[in-house]
């Protein structure tokens, strides 16, 4: 995975990125992550081979302020930073890992 350092970061705070896929090989995804964490299983971008993709991103940052952006297929990989968000910010509590709510690529659920 990519490690990058967030400007101002510490542990816990929230990082507003766009990231961008760019002429990536194959089909894949792109996910965005603490770096003290494990990778977890929900993605932030899914892309083609060759397609540029971008995408909002709402990241919690690891202790030492990075995020970790890993790629399921080579790809080139462009990250902005927008905004930070406190930890303790009124009314805001990030999800502490990233998680999947709903696949309807599961056998039995209905597409909306």
């Amino acid at each position: 995975a990519l490690r990058v350092a967030v400007p101002g970061a510490n542990g816990g705070t929230t990082a507003v990125l766009s990231v961008a896929a760019v002429d990536p090989q194959a089909p894949g995804y792109l996910t965005v992550f603490a770096c003290d964490q494990p990778l977890p299983t929900a993605s932030n971008l899914n892309h083609l081979g060759g397609q540029t993709v971008a995408n909002l991103v709402l990241a919690r940052t690891a202790a030492d302020g990075t995020v970790c952006v890993y790629t399921k297929s080579g790809s080139d990989v462009i990250v902005d930073l927008a905004a930070t968000l406190a930890p303790n910010l009124a009314g805001y509590r990030p999800e502490p890992v990233p998680r999947r709510l709903i696949d309807t690529r599961l056998a039995g659920l209905d597409r909306p």
